[in-house]
């Protein structure tokens, strides 16, 4: 395992959908944990050598992230929220470096830009909201992992990551220089502001 497919949270970090859908749902996987004796061994060596290594305290190292390239990594109050290059998105328990939950993506995420930047997952306080290419918005109960709700709402260009409550998904929109906001509850939109310039920023809300 190179250090390129691994992910070590130290100083640097720390101090780093249940109805119905129109759309099939993605496959949610069981998490995986390092709870066996040979696995804890070699997270600890692998551990002492980064402590070794690097220049800031090494809190965890993990390699339950299936072999894969790290796509984005989105650092909230709890975990850490990981694609790999499979598509699937990860749970990491941000003080423990456990994996919570494994939630394999249906469609690959869409990026912007000319540096092809991933339009990142974002979080609330029970959900994960994932924008995927062309018009689908999926959400993800925060705490299991188990799809909420996955629907082609989205009619106009996305130009900015998400952001959102448990009430409201917010997005700009490249169309017209509009930022959205979209119902939770039932994914229609709630309001639709046309701005004098493209929101390309991630919305800000209270």
């Amino acid at each position: 395992m190179t250090t390129t497919n691994r992910l070590a949270a130290g100083a640097l970090c720390a101090a780093l959908l249940g109805c119905a859908a129109s759309e099939p749902m993605d496959e949610v996987l069981p998490g995986l944990r390092m709870d066996s004796a040979e696995q804890i061994q070699r997270e600890e060596q692998h551990l002492d050598f980064l402590r070794g290594q690097l220049p800031f305290h090494v809190l965890w190292s993990t390699s339950a992230l299936g072999g894969e390239t790290i796509r984005s990594v989105t650092l909230t109050d709890r975990e850490l929220l990981i694609v790999n290059g499979a598509w699937r998105l990860y749970s990491v328990d941000r003080k423990s470096g456990l994996v919570n939950w494994v939630y394999q993506l249906r469609h690959p995420l869409p990026t912007q830009g000319a540096e092809r930047r991933l339009y990142e997952p974002a979080v609330s306080d029970q959900f994960v909201y994932v924008l995927y290419h062309g018009d689908t918005l999926g959400a993800i109960w925060r705490s299991s992992g188990k799809p909420r709700w996955l629907r082609k709402i989205v009619e106009f260009t996305p130009g900015s990551n998400l952001s959102g409550n448990d009430y409201y998904v917010f997005l700009g929109a490249l169309d017209r220089n509009r930022l959205v906001a979209i119902r939770e509850s039932d994914q229609g939109v709630a309001w639709d502001y046309t701005t004098h310039d493209s929101v390309i920023a991630r919305p800000a809300h209270a």
